[in-house]
């Protein structure tokens, strides 16, 4: 059922997922996309743009030979990493320096949807990119809005604040921006159901209640910091089979789907 995850090794990834993000909700979203980008052939060397903790590269592919970030924090914790990256940056992604032609693959994972003034930075990927080199890149499309715990505009407004969604565009609107940067041919995969986005949402937008630092996410982070780890453990093993039977349902091709992987080929 799904390409990129060995049927053998699903409910350990689950786990794996679990025991690096704080929330379920990020857990959940994270399995299917991991699923479509282990799919995808990377070309190497690989730049990442906001890579994180570098949680997800690791498991999604193993090595990146270089990556960046806007957060220092995030680039501490990735650096601490083993064995992921050859080098980590703090860098915002609008001021990308690199040489022309210098990797073979650009990799944005749930990153692009969040940069304002986006076109520069496409512009920059593609330079980035030798020739016959791709942009590969996760990102939530507005259908998702359709498909969240409650119906409305406001809702949907609130959520996508909170998300910090500048670019929340339809699969032809990403064609469009990646052709104008100069890219000859992008293809996409649907990767979120409506199903799973309504379940994501029922866990997630909770967490956004409350204001800055108070709000209910940073309470169940610190909740999981003080809670013995042997209990974390244990918790981990009986939710993440569950959750597998959760997630395993994909939007079939041409369907509806509330993210996608987009392939961006120079």
């Amino acid at each position: 059922m799904y390409e990129g995850l060995p049927e053998d090794e699903i409910e350990a990834i689950m786990d794996t997922l679990l025991s690096n993000y704080v929330s379920v909700s990020q857990a959940m979203w994270r399995f299917p996309e991991l699923d479509v980008v282990r799919a995808v052939n990377v070309a190497r060397p690989v730049l990442e743009i906001g890579c994180g903790s570098g949680t997800f590269t690791r498991l999604a592919m193993g090595h990146v030979e270089k990556a960046i970030d806007i957060n220092p924090k995030a680039v501490e914790r990735a650096r601490r990493q083993a064995g992921i990256y050859e080098s980590v940056e703090t860098q915002d992604a609008r001021d990308l320096i690199t040489a022309p032609e210098s990797y073979s693959t650009v990799f944005a994972n749930c990153v692009l949807e969040h940069i304002p003034n986006l076109p520069g930075v496409l512009s920059s990927c593609q330079s980035a990119l030798k020739p016959g080199g791709q942009l590969v890149a996760t990102v939530p499309l507005p259908e998702m809005n359709n498909h969240l715990l409650f119906r409305g505009r406001r809702y949907a407004a609130w959520r996508q604040r909170g998300l910090v969604h500048h670019n929340l565009w339809p699969v032809e609107q990403w064609e469009s921006a990646l052709t104008d940067a100069g890219f000859t041919s992008v293809s996409s995969v649907p990767y979120l159901s409506p199903r799973l986005c309504r379940i994501w949402d029922l866990l997630d937008g909770p967490l956004m209640v409350g204001w800055r630092r108070y709000r209910l996410g940073a309470v169940l982070r610190y909740g999981r910091l003080v809670l013995p780890k042997q209990w974390r453990s244990g918790l981990r093993r009986r939710l993440a089979p569950r959750l597998v039977r959760v997630v395993r349902e994909r939007p079939a091709g041409g369907g509806a789907a509330c993210a996608a992987l987009i392939v961006a080929t120079k």
